[in-house]
């Protein structure tokens, strides 16, 4: 193996003079030093990154997205000073801080970016104390609203045209297949009033198709565990891409499995009062409420079992007592 590898430099001559071909000139590294760079390149902890949906679903510039990815960091911080300011929690982000952080965001820059975030609604900031300094607020539910909405249309209208393309395919497929005596045989059908060639490969949009099964209740129980997730849980969520405009669905099809919308209601109802306790599963989405749904029978089932135990030793107490 060879224990160097080559880079090439643009050169200044037009006619490879020098030895050198096409104002190419040739550099050799060693291999130690090549692969010391590719390591640190390939190391996230060299990396500045942000949400990309930042970009692709709000439409921030990249360095608005940074910025904001790097105020949603900060405000995470455990030592960070916090207030609440009209019933919101702000953080304590000056100027001065925001210079030495890591991104060394200058006064100017953090004036510009600061305007275009508050223009689009996702900080609030405001002055407060003696001297006034800079408390900031980061609306986090504005944020996954906004992404939300976008995702949801872009996912109907990319599922609808993958259909669309898959069912022109096999229109073509099948036609270009089929030989001349199917081809009557199928008329024939047709003309005959056969149900089954009536069928259509895409009727309608996803939504469409969807939506016959989604019951207010099971909205009701994507509001609620959207809320509980919100309300109890946003440090843990910060950063995930919550779709809850997709839970209702995700709740029909548990009801679709299961077949008792009452069962799936009682032991909703027991998540949503013990979500957050040692050994209950995690469910911070209608998907993982429905891929968890047999643990969560099982843990329910525990936790009923040693109530009953501890009852009957307590009540074996009393008695011995008396």
């Amino acid at each position: 193996m060879s224990d160097s590898y080559s880079t090439h430099l643009n050169g200044n001559s037009k006619n490879g003079s020098n030895g050198h071909t096409n104002g190419i000139q040739e550099r050799t590294v060693s291999e130690s030093t090549y692969r010391k760079h590719v390591l640190r390149a390939r190391c996230t902890d060299n990396h500045f990154t942000f949400d990309r949906d930042y970009v692709k679903k709000l439409k921030l510039s990249k360095i608005a997205a940074l910025f904001l990815q790097d105020i949603i960091n900060l405000a995470n911080l455990r030592n960070v000073k916090r207030q609440i300011i009209d019933g919101h929690e702000y953080f304590l982000c000056t100027v001065g801080f925001l210079e030495n952080a890591d991104l060394d965001w200058s006064s100017a820059m953090q004036t510009r970016l600061f305007k275009e975030l508050i223009g689009r609604g996702y900080v609030s900031v405001r002055k407060h104390g003696l001297p006034p300094v800079r408390w900031v607020f980061v609306d986090v539910l504005k944020i996954e609203r906004d992404i939300d909405e976008t995702d949801g249309k872009d996912d109907v209208s990319e599922s609808v045209d993958a259909i669309k393309t898959i069912a022109t395919s096999q229109s073509k497929r099948s036609t270009k297949n089929t030989s001349p005596t199917e081809k009557l045989n199928k008329k024939k059908r047709r003309l005959n009033g056969d149900a089954e060639s009536r069928v259509p490969l895409f009727a309608g949009n996803v939504a469409e198709q969807t939506e016959c099964i989604v019951r207010p209740r099971h909205r009701e129980m994507a509001r609620c565990l959207y809320q509980k997730v919100i309300n109890d849980f946003s440090n843990r969520v910060v950063k995930s891409r919550l779709k809850p405009k997709q839970w209702p669905l995700e709740f029909a099809l548990l009801e679709q499995e299961i077949g008792d919308a009452d069962e799936i209601a009682d032991y909703f109802d027991w998540q949503m009062a013990n979500l957050g306790k040692e050994f209950v599963p995690e469910t911070f989405s209608g998907q993982s409420f429905r891929m968890k749904y047999d643990n969560i029978k099982s843990i329910r089932h525990r936790f009923e079992q040693k109530s009953k135990r501890h009852s009957a030793e307590n009540r074996i107490s009393d008695d011995q007592v008396c």
